[in-house]
């Protein structure tokens, strides 16, 4: 049986609005350490960033959902039927986690789908959002990280559902998808992120 050559992307739109997006995560490291005590600090720079992540972690959604809609036209409202019509279909959202080797730490944006559930930093964003007078203590460090780890885990499904990519380049710097039952990983030379299953690795082995 002859295997299908790769399909790289270079560029991909929403694959480098995320990589800015990881860029400015990456300055916010020299003011706020990436650490659980700090998880409650909240800030402009906080509020800029969770409010972006958040609205494009929006977009990358309603790709992947709106294939699996009913309705004509095929429309999704909101993440809430995103929701309802990826949680079933791909269960490894609810259990995909994004580790920051730099800072120790490890993320898992999206377990609350698996009870049927929005996560917590999703609400936090439409608190800030819609009443931000009242609700600015919730732009904090610990959503923000969360956010921008969430929209990594959707990018990854984006890019191999919708897209059909095998490899996509450049890599991230800072965040590092980690288990996804086999759905990609990052190179060992850090200079692209491969999303066939065969190529899976522990991040352990890298």
């Amino acid at each position: 049986m002859m295997m299908r050559k790769a399909v790289f992307e270079r560029n991909d739109m929403h694959w480098m609005y995320f990589l800015s997006l990881e860029q400015d995560l990456i300055a916010l490291a020299r003011s706020i350490e990436f650490a659980e005590p700090n998880f409650n600090v909240f800030s402009i720079e906080c509020t800029r960033l969770l409010l972006a992540a958040c609205s494009e972690v929006d977009v990358v959604m309603k790709l992947l959902a709106t294939p699996h809609s009913m309705k004509e036209p095929k429309k999704v409202a909101n993440l809430g039927e995103c929701r309802e019509l990826l949680a079933g279909r791909y269960s490894i959202i609810s259990e995909a986690s994004v580790s920051i080797p730099r800072h120790g730490l490890r993320l898992t944006p999206w377990a609350s789908w698996k009870d049927g559930k929005q996560p917590a930093w999703w609400g936090g964003y439409n608190e800030v959002k819609h009443r931000r007078a009242e609700h600015y203590a919730q732009a904090t460090l610990f959503n923000v990280l969360n956010a921008i780890a969430g929209l990594l885990v959707a990018l990854m499904l984006y890019l191999r559902q919708i897209k059909s990519v095998d490899i996509i380049m450049p890599a991230t710097l800072l965040l590092r998808p980690y288990y996804l039952q086999g759905s990609y990983c990052i190179s060992p030379d850090g200079h692209l992120i491969d999303l066939r299953p065969e190529h899976f690795r522990n991040e352990d082995e890298i």
